[in-house]
């Protein structure tokens, strides 16, 4: 390695959070949840994520690997499962399936817009 930490990409935390859904079924309920209750709840959530990317401390490791750590870290910070565990609502099976689904979409957008996203381009450009 040389030092520099490898650019996250949006499309890393948009596969990172589709993979995260995909293996937790609660969390694919409460995030299903939450974008009912709040649209735009999943891209605040990968907003978050860049975020708290911009503030790591000197971390090298892989670009999924941190932005797994960021998801995690925003996750816990906006606590979606205790959110709608208060609530005592629940996102039905068709609405989880559809968020799953969304998810999916998002991350292949953003793996298609990649060179479109600014944190990529020089300045002045």
């Amino acid at each position: 390695m040389t030092g520099t930490r490898p650019l996250v990409t949006r499309a890393d935390l948009a596969n990172a959070l589709a993979a995260m859904v995909h293996d937790d079924a609660r969390l694919a309920e409460a995030l299903a949840t939450c974008e009912a209750w709040e649209t735009g709840y999943v891209a605040t959530l990968i907003t978050k994520s860049e975020v708290l990317l911009a503030n790591d401390a000197g971390d090298l490791s892989l670009p999924d690997e941190r932005a797994h750590s960021a998801l995690h870290r925003a996750i816990e910070l906006e606590n979606p499962r205790g959110r709608v565990q208060r609530s005592g609502r629940v996102a039905t099976p068709d609405a989880v399936a559809a968020l799953v689904a969304m998810l999916g979409s998002r991350a292949l957008f953003h793996q298609k817009a990649e060179p479109l996203e600014r944190r990529g381009l020089r300045r002045g450009s």
